[in-house]
């Protein structure tokens, strides 16, 4: 690995030293905190900015505190590793969706080429948490990524580690592999109902990918209104992702798809936007408004797509509905929000039309 260069090592002046425990807890705003598009927030860890107050949906902004798709990229030498946390609410789990994801954290090591999970905080109380993220490593020098919660606004976040051991900021990334993939979507995008954060697809397409990524999924809210369209472009993407059909029947998607990726992309003319289908429902077959209203959005994008190459975008790439959950009926918790499993799917599916709008091999 190569040497980290001194101004980044966080030694004890940036630490709060717990002498009790014979640790050195750092706010992990000091290391390489990525995902966060814009700066002028109202919390340290949320997506939107405090401008886009009143301009946004109500339910949007609601969600924008969540702090889904960031992470923390950092080296240490540590053998243990704790967390200790405050939160913006006391709704800590979901009934189908546990509090490791909600409103924990996980942790994984670079390890060659991919990454290895190593170890999950979860929280048991509100609104101040402290967990072991994992403990008893041999002693060796690790790049790691800490993912942050999907589903609950994070107020502080601090990294323990014991006295005397270096952590530090990443390396940068290469030049060409700065900019974000921009998600934006439904509660799926964001993550529900993933076991823990790094389950999230879009988490996992981050690790595969080596990029950074900004998550603006927002439960039951991705419907592609016009304020989004113009937030999504101030962003000095890679390229977008666009997957709202979920929450959006036929007509509001006849209304809204076109006006929304043509003000996308009249703002990034040539960064690829990927739009992804509604996903098939495992269950049509036995209930038949499902397979109904997901061909209707099919036919509608299949439109939206022709009038937008007919007004000159070349930038539109496609994700269709055959492979997204893979036909495997067992992949969701509740027929829609996937499991991990139905994550890694969403991923295998997505993957490749990324890389090659991204102009990777594939």
């Amino acid at each position: 690995m190569p040497e980290i260069p001194a101004i980044d090592k966080r030694d004890a002046t940036f630490a709060v030293p717990d002498a009790v425990s014979g640790l050195n807890w750092f706010d992990i705003r000091s290391l390489s905190l990525e995902g966060q598009a814009f700066s002028d927030t109202l919390g340290p860890f949320h997506r939107l900015p405090a401008r886009a107050q009143g301009v946004v949906p109500d339910a949007v902004w609601s969600l924008s505190p969540h702090a889904a798709g960031l992470s923390v990229r950092f080296v240490t030498d540590a053998p243990s590793i704790s967390m200790r946390w405050t939160l913006g609410s006391d709704a800590l789990a979901m009934p189908h969706m546990p509090a490791t994801a909600v409103s924990g954290f996980d942790l994984y090591m670079r390890k060659g080429e991919a990454w290895k999970f190593l170890g999950v905080a979860s929280p048991r109380t509100f609104p101040q948490n402290q967990e072991i993220l994992l403990q008893s490593m041999i002693p060796a020098e690790r790049a790691c990524t800490l993912y942050l919660p999907l589903f609950n606004e994070l107020r502080e976040a601090w990294i323990g580690i014991p006295t005397g051991c270096m952590i530090a900021k990443a390396l940068p990334r290469p030049p060409g592999l700065r900019k974000p993939v921009v998600f934006y979507g439904t509660s799926i995008v964001q993550g529900g109902c993933a076991s823990r954060p790094g389950m999230a697809h879009v988490n996992i397409l981050g690790r595969r990918l080596d990029r950074p990524i900004v998550n603006l999924g927002f439960a039951g809210n991705g419907r592609a209104e016009q304020s989004l369209a113009i937030l999504l472009g101030e962003i000095n993407a890679a390229a977008y992702v666009i997957d709202t059909l979920p929450n959006m029947n036929g007509d509001l998607a006849r209304e809204r798809i076109v006006p929304f990726v043509r003000t996308l992309w009249q703002a990034r003319p040539s960064v690829p936007i990927i739009l992804v289908d509604h996903f098939i429902y495992s269950r049509e077959e036995e209930v038949g408004w499902m397979k109904d209203f997901q061909r209707d959005l099919v036919v509608v994008l299949d439109d939206a797509i022709r009038q937008l190459e007919s007004e000159g975008v070349r930038t539109l790439h496609r994700v269709g509905a055959t492979h997204l959950l893979d036909g495997d009926s067992e992949c969701t918790v509740d027929g829609t929000h996937p499991t991990d499993t139905g994550f890694v799917h969403l991923a295998d599916a997505l993957e490749p039309t990324i890389r090659r709008a991204l102009g990777m091999p594939t």
